[in-house]
């Protein structure tokens, strides 16, 4: 009796364990993906910025035309889904100002939502995320930092926080 006992109290004991385990790996790798996720829309922010310096200098304009935008405590919006990689000021008062979104179409790209903006999609799906990249000028070279924040399941808040110093290569 005592043995039969003591295998039943081990056994639920295995399998108590195990359903632990996957229960921490299914929440782990929701916190991952979400990580990563936050990873690459923060280092977008940094690459459209970049994207903005380099076209400005191609067309002749000053380096860092459309940056001010950018400078305010607030910082601004830029979007990478946008052609013409339009900054948008956050200090504004536009509600949700750096609110990411997804695309409902098949492609699921992740845009952001700005005013007048003619390229957004019909159907936008509303994620967790936010990015605001903000600019401080430095003599020659600004420092971008692009800064993503999102709440996990649980409630706490995350915060991703990339920075790149650009500098005026075409002079």
């Amino acid at each position: 009796m005592a043995e039969t006992l003591v295998a039943i109290t081990i056994l639920t004991l295995s399998i108590t364990f195990g359903v632990s385990v996957a229960a921490d790996s299914f929440f782990y790798t929701g916190y991952s993906k979400d990580e990563l996720t936050a990873s690459y829309l923060a280092q977008e922010g940094l690459e459209a910025m970049r994207a903005k310096r380099d076209g400005n200098i191609l067309a002749g304009s000053a380096w860092d035309l459309g940056f001010n935008e950018c400078t305010t405590p607030a910082g601004c919006v830029i979007d990478g889904y946008d052609p013409n990689l339009t900054t948008f000021d956050c200090s504004t008062g536009v509600p949700d100002c750096g609110k990411v979104y997804r695309n409902g179409d098949e492609d699921k790209q992740f845009f952001y939502s700005l005013p007048g903006a003619s390229y957004a999609p019909a159907s936008p799906e509303d994620t967790k995320f936010t990015r605001i990249v903000m600019v401080t000028s430095i003599a020659n070279e600004v420092i971008v930092s692009s800064v993503v924040r999102w709440k996990t399941k649980g409630g706490t808040d995350r915060i991703i926080d990339l920075r790149q110093t650009l500098t005026d290569w075409g002079s």
